[in-house]
């Protein structure tokens, strides 16, 4: 039965090789959760931060609030930052800029 490249769930002998598998795959998923949640609180004692490195400086961060603060259209913001130094086919910066500029003006209240 293990030899076939299906498991046939029509039969009983089938349906519980199919929820063993499962039951497996839910645990060692379980086991990647908890190995994952241990290992973030002794990194962040050492001064790790958990998850993906910001994509802007702080800078950058900064110089997109004052510009959308100042008034000027997300559209306009959403333009890839000058100051980045990726190439311009990258519109990696765009987007992140056009959701910092959303998040300040759900900040303010301010409907789009």
């Amino acid at each position: 039965m293990l030899a076939a490249r299906y498991i046939d769930t029509s039969s009983a002998g089938g349906k519980l090789i199919f929820h063993i598998l499962a039951a497996l795959a839910e645990f060692e998923k379980s086991l990647i959760r908890e190995r994952t949640i241990a290992g973030i609180e002794p990194a962040k004692t050492r001064g790790k931060r958990p998850g993906r490195r910001p994509t802007l400086t702080e800078a950058q961060c900064v110089e997109i609030r004052t510009a959308v603060n100042a008034g000027t259209s997300v559209q306009d913001v959403a333009q890839p930052c000058p100051s980045q130094s990726r190439p311009q086919g990258d519109r990696a910066p765009a987007v992140v800029a056009a959701t910092l500029a959303l998040l300040e003006q759900a900040e303010k209240g301010l409907r789009l």
